[in-house]
């Protein structure tokens, strides 16, 4: 797995993967702290990655995440909060776009993606799709701060929540 601490910018491009990445808390592939732009774009991958927490595919702490251009996270897992992505402060945003895709990730909460606080956008033809977790199939905010858009022909399709209260 990769970390990148303060107001450090990580970019994956291309056919650049991260492949059974394991974190013990945080980001199993990727994790980035204050300040950090994680740009994965250009058909990059993050698959097959877990923690045993938050973040199966990734994390972000008070950072900005850029998932687009064909770049995906697919079956990454965590075992509490967001299967592909968690991210974990105001200051964090989390924009997925273009025909970028989070597929079959899982966790006990957020099985594509879980947010503590911050925004979250799923813009264009972007999609999560085969997510799965007892809460927030797909997408999960947690607190009030949080929030999500979805816009353009954006998709959240085949994702399974299976507790709904």
């Amino acid at each position: 797995a990769i970390a990148a601490m303060t107001a450090a910018n990580v970019t994956l491009l291309g056919a650049s993967r991260i492949v059974g990445g394991v974190a013990s808390v945080k980001g199993g592939g990727l994790f980035g702290a204050a300040r950090t732009v994680l740009t994965i774009k250009n058909s990059a991958q993050i698959r097959d990655s877990h923690t045993p927490a938050n973040g199966g595919g990734l994390a972000t702490v008070g950072g900005l995440v850029i998932l687009e251009d064909d770049a995906g996270i697919a079956a990454c897992s965590a075992t509490l909060y967001g299967g592909a992505i968690t991210q974990e402060d105001d200051a964090s945003d989390v924009v997925v776009r273009g025909n970028a895709s989070i597929r079959s990730c899982s966790s006990r909460l957020g099985g594509g993606v879980f947010a503590f606080a911050g925004h979250f956008s799923l813009d264009g033809a972007a999609e999560i799709a085969t997510c799965d977790a007892l809460f927030g199939g797909a997408v999960m905010l947690s607190a009030s701060g949080a929030s999500a858009r979805f816009s353009g022909s954006a998709t959240v399709r085949a994702n399974v929540a299976y507790i709904a209260s």
